[in-house]
């Protein structure tokens, strides 16, 4: 148990040394975030900024990671697995013990020849290493039995499920059939953030969970820890929805958000939850996540006008994201005010860009006034214009599905003006002036 604890804080301590982001006692909440979506980029698994701040000791949790977490912090440091990492690192972490001499007598008693000493330290050395040849064959054998008793056909186990209602919260009844599994380790998760796993019965057929997040969700059902069964959840939204971000439940504001032409929550609603202050301003989210039909995200184009005039406390940079939801990945536009633009970052389907690291000082702007963004993409190459003019273009490699949502993120109350979407053949696919 301690190793492992060695182990684990070992490979925490690579991944500083990668980021050089500094102590990480210094690390803020929106470097956590920043972590979890570069893992992510990485790994394509998504651990939650929760479970970051607890691997860092930021919140306390007396629970050990689980393997799935260990795996994605070892891919994220450049192994293969946490076994890879163990079996890397394990030797070196031992002390090496010092050279001893047992004392066989008062009296010395005469050196061995040479060739002596050397013939049984030949012997000791094969003899070593048949036993070492001998108890890996044991260990892949007793691998292949115990893999081959919990071997589970896909085929026969049953996993769906059906939303209750429209919007959030949404409980999300799933249906399953796992009477064929040779375990009774059973469990299903809501999506990616493995705390959203719970263990079912081998002889139920149905589990009820609640969905607090609208968006594209990808759910599982494992089994042994390995996913077994997996489909897409598609929470909708039934128009805006907005709400600040808090774990583990977010809060809904309630007031009016659409007046006279613009989407805009007051910095009075925020205060009613007694999270906005002159030093601590929260994160505010408007979500439209809707079928937009087959609007495919290699092809498309985005409009938008988008302001955010809270500038005090830790909102300061007048940080902005407008992020364009889709089923397998997402564009993320940031915006910012020009001296924090090394804070910021941009991610385009599989392609994550660092503004510590990479050139975003376009994306620096005047917040406290509107600021046009259009998005164009098509064949996966990527064109961003902020009032008319070209800042950015690049292009990313894997495909990151269809439309299902648009999301925008203010650090405070930020504001939207309109939102257009277009398909590939530049026909209006979605509108809103919000009139």
């Amino acid at each position: 148990m301690e190793e492992n604890i060695q182990l684990l804080q070992l490979c925490l301590t690579q991944i500083e040394q990668q980021l050089g982001w500094g102590e990480n006692s210094r690390w803020t909440h929106q470097d956590f975030e920043e972590l979890s979506e570069r893992i992510y980029c990485t790994t394509k698994i998504r651990l939650s900024v929760t479970t970051l701040k607890r691997l860092w000791g930021k919140v306390a949790y007396t629970s050990s990671p689980t393997l799935q977490t260990l795996n994605t912090l070892a891919a994220f440091a450049g192994y293969s697995t946490w076994r890879a990492f163990k079996l890397a690192h394990t030797p070196a972490a031992l002390p090496e013990e010092p050279p001893t001499e047992a004392v066989v007598s008062e009296v010395a008693l005469p050196e061995l020849p040479q060739e002596i000493r050397s013939h049984r330290k030949a012997t000791a050395y094969v003899y070593t290493l048949a036993i070492c040849l001998i108890l890996i064959m044991v260990g892949f054998i007793s691998y292949g039995l115990i893999f081959k008793s919990f071997s589970v056909d896909p085929s026969a186990i049953r996993f769906s499920s059906q939303p209750v209602t429209l919007g959030v919260p949404n409980t999300v009844i799933f249906h399953y059939d796992a009477t064929a599994s040779p375990s009774d380790d059973i469990a299903i998760q809501q999506s990616w953030d493995q705390r959203l796993r719970e263990n079912v019965s081998r002889e139920g057929h149905q589990y009820t969970t609640t969905y607090y997040y609208p968006g594209y969700h990808r759910a599982k059902l494992l089994i042994n820890n390995q996913v077994i069964k997996e489909h897409d959840v598609y929470i909708k939204t039934d128009g805006w929805l907005a709400l600040i971000e808090n774990e583990p439940v977010p809060l809904y504001v309630k007031d009016k958000i659409i007046d006279k032409g613009i989407l805009q929550a007051s910095l009075s609603s925020l205060e009613k939850f007694k999270l906005a202050s002159n030093e601590q301003i929260p994160w505010l989210d408007y979500y439209n996540v809707q079928d937009f039909g087959e609007l495919a995200s290699d092809d498309f184009s985005f409009e938008t006008e988008v302001k955010n005039e809270t500038n005090t406390g830790n909102a300061v940079c007048q940080e902005s994201r407008i992020t364009i939801m889709c089923s397998n990945g997402r564009m993320l536009v940031p915006l910012a005010i020009p001296g924090c633009v090394g804070n910021i970052n941009l991610t385009l389907g599989d392609l994550y860009l660092e503004g510590r690291i990479n050139d975003l000082s376009a994306f620096g702007c005047d917040l406290s006034q509107w600021q046009k963004l259009r998005l164009e993409v098509k064949n996966r190459q990527v064109s961003i214009f902020l009032n008319g003019k070209q800042i950015y273009r690049t292009v990313y490699s894997n495909d990151a599905g269809k439309v299902v949502g648009i999301r925008y993120k203010f650090m405070g109350a930020g504001a939207v003006n309109y939102v257009r979407l277009w398909d590939k053949h530049k026909k209006l696919v979605f509108e809103d002036e919000f009139e």
